[in-house]
């Protein structure tokens, strides 16, 4: 019984982890830096008129003090340089995720020669507890960012709106009660 088990888990993370990963690392290529730079050119021109370059790089990373930014256009690499705190989470993150999924299901299905309905009810209940918890965070978190760079609109909105019209903003926020 433990040697199909072993084997099992060795075919479900080898065939849904390891091979495709192969796979992806063997059939994609780095592109070369001529098309990169093309590329992030072709994103560049894409012009939105509610939110230009400047104001959207100048928010959404750390790029206030750019020479290029003058340009209108920050380069790619100094993009690459304010995302790479958030680059180095995700590697956190997946890492972490990982090791939960082989140290807490896997090598506790090995471990267990056998379940009692007990333990396997208990089990089937963290595996679901797992995949609610990373739904909701893959839910949330946009909702959140959302909620949190509308806040910091408002707040700069306030910092550079004379004192008057924020006076007039402030009454105007608090007739529309707790609700809104």
């Amino acid at each position: 019984m433990m040697k199909i088990q072993l084997i099992a888990l060795t075919v479900a993370f080898a065939g849904g982890f390891i091979v495709p990963i192969v796979i992806t690392l063997a059939t994609t290529k780095t592109p070369s830096q001529e098309v990169t730079l093309a590329v992030w050119r072709s994103v560049q021109q894409i012009d939105n008129p509610l939110i230009p370059w400047p104001e959207l790089f100048t928010r959404q990373t750390d790029l206030r003090f750019s020479p290029r930014l003058s340009e209108t256009k920050p380069a790619p690499s100094e993009v690459r340089r304010a995302l790479s705190g958030l680059r180095r989470l995700a590697y956190v993150i997946v890492i972490f995720n990982f090791a939960i999924f082989l140290g807490v299901w896997h090598v506790f299905m090995y471990v267990s020669k056998s379940f009692e309905f007990d333990e396997f009810f208990y089990f089937v209940r963290s595996v679901e507890l797992w995949t609610y918890l990373a739904a909701g965070l893959c839910i949330l978190t946009p909702i959140i960012r959302l909620i949190s760079s509308q806040m910091a609109n408002f707040k700069q909105l306030l910092r550079s709106t004379p004192r008057i019209v924020r006076q007039w903003l402030l009454r105007m926020r608090r007739r529309a009660g707790p609700n809104q």
